[in-house]
């Protein structure tokens, strides 16, 4: 449906991420740029809940990003989101593990808790029949919940579909949710997508808070802090289509769709063969264990109570590059300027080129410093994903066919039909027909109007399909055989 008319930056990119892009691209044989939208989205999960990024007098926001990408059938998209999210399954078993480890070790501990409290409370039921005073007790009862062991627990931070309910309940006990889906048709069309606006101040950071709260848990009133959402959606242009039909203007009209990164590269079926004499390359290693690492570290933060994501900021040059950035996007909203025509989305921009740094910075090395290099290589990806919105939401209206070539074509049509049912032509026999027929039973618009159809046949003659003779008031129509092709049955 849509064609990329940009060549993906890839030497743009972290060598971690180069080396994992390579090897998952070598594994699949999907698209490099698919490729690259799964594991963006696998960096953006596990690193939304542990960074920040500031920009040039704002305050520190969300590095969470959404990202689209069109694929047609048979793309292996399900196989692809399995080998890029890998480390987050391998993560969940490892909490899973330590959850149970804790769980055990500390059965003693709870039922010693328990004990204490019964007691504390006892000493409360004794003086409040008494009459005494109970607020040394009532201290002696708050220090004590503050002992109360924590309970382990696995993070939900990805789901295919899911409700504003429960995504507000993820969000509150993980600080990094995120909509991943290799076929993302049940998502946009399902839950998930409902509440746009909800999604569109997910995007922003904003605090979230729902409409309705789950049965098991009473969260009152109190929004939901801290939010960092990832969207990783891949799906078919059908599907795609079917949403902007339903959808579509609204999104656009709430800026959702001006927030994500978009992309729809070529297929590479037809091309996927096995190459037996590739060298065995684990590209992917030093990624997942990047990720890993951040993951683990985060989940010890929240389950000890200490968690606080990281600000990274722009090193002195690299916000003068920002700026700068920044300033042309702005010059390029003008009426006449490159972005006229997408000016919600460049509103976005260059907060998503913050963003994208803050990844490329982060994924390298615990750095909370954004440098020149990591500015300028976010920049140049975004370059490709700005191009991939204007061929999918900005392409120019269809250049309108000039009167007489639908005319012509029409008629060119009308005299194949008629020339294929002739059984009285021989092979190299011209097939004639009188003007004064053509306007009696010619192609019903264009014997409406008389000049249509002598502007039509001008036209099929300057291109040598039909010959014109007129002999006195008659004129006669001479089809070239060379050019229409059957004549009683024959091809010429």
């Amino acid at each position: 449906m849509y064609r990329s008319a940009r060549q993906f930056p890839i030497n743009a990119l972290p060598l971690i991420l180069r080396d994992a892009l390579l090897d998952l691209q070598e594994k699949t044989k999907v698209p490099i740029e698919l490729c690259f939208a799964a594991l963006l989205g696998s960096l953006s999960l596990a690193f939304a809940g542990h960074i920040n990024v500031q920009r040039y007098k704002c305050k520190p926001s969300s590095v969470g990003l959404f990202i689209f990408a069109i694929a047609e059938s048979g793309e292996r998209k399900s196989a692809l989101i399995d080998g890029a999210f890998a480390v987050h399954e391998t993560f969940i078993r490892f909490v899973r593990k330590k959850t149970s480890e804790q769980k055990e070790a500390g059965k003693a501990a709870e039922v010693v808790w328990k004990i204490k409290l019964k007691s504390i409370t006892d000493e409360i039921k004794v003086a409040a029949k008494k009459g005494a005073p109970t607020e040394s007790l009532q201290e002696k009862l708050e220090e004590h919940f503050k002992k109360q062991i924590p309970r382990p627990f696995v993070p939900e931070m990805r789901f295919k579909d899911v409700s504003p309910e429960r995504l507000a309940k993820a969000v509150k006990e993980w600080p990094s949710v995120g909509i991943i889906a290799g076929e993302g048709e049940k998502p946009v069309n399902g839950r998930a997508f409902q509440d746009l606006s909800l999604l569109t101040e997910a995007w922003d950071g904003a605090p979230l808070k729902a409409d309705r709260v789950d049965d098991e848990a009473d969260y009152g009133d109190e929004p939901i802090s801290q939010t960092s959402m990832t969207i990783m959606v891949m799906l078919q242009a059908s599907a795609f289509e079917k949403f902007m039909r339903k959808k579509g203007e609204q999104a656009l009209g709430l800026g959702l769709f001006a927030r994500p990164l978009f992309c729809n590269p070529p297929s590479t079926q037809g091309t996927r063969y096995i190459d037996m004499g590739f060298p065995y390359f684990n590209g992917m290693k030093e990624f997942d264990e990047r990720l890993l690492h951040v993951l683990i570290e985060n989940w010890k933060a929240v389950t000890d109570g200490g968690f606080e994501r990281k600000t990274l900021k722009f090193s002195p040059d690299a916000e003068k590059y920002w700026i700068i950035y920044f300033n042309n996007i702005e010059a390029g909203c003008s009426d006449l300027g490159e972005f006229s025509d997408m000016k919600a989305v460049a509103s976005k921009l260059a907060d998503n080129m913050a963003r994208l740094a803050a990844l490329f910075a982060y994924l390298r090395e615990d750095t909370l410093e954004i440098s020149l290099e990591d500015a300028e290589n976010a920049d140049q990806v975004l370059e490709y994903f700005i191009a991939e919105y204007q061929l999918i939401f900005c392409r120019p209206p269809p250049v309108p066919v000039p009167q007489d070539q639908a005319d012509a074509t029409r008629f060119d049509h009308w005299f194949r039909d008629r020339i294929g049912k002739r059984t009285d032509l021989e092979r190299e026999d011209v097939a004639k027909y009188n003007l004064s027929e053509l306007q009696r039973c010619g192609p019903y618009p264009e014997r409406k109007s008389p000049g249509r159809v002598d502007a039509a046949l001008r036209r099929l003659k300057n291109q040598d399909k039909i010959w014109i003779v007129r002999d006195g008031k008659s004129v006669e129509i001479l089809c070239n055989p060379r050019y229409f092709g059957h004549i009683n049955n024959f091809v010429l």
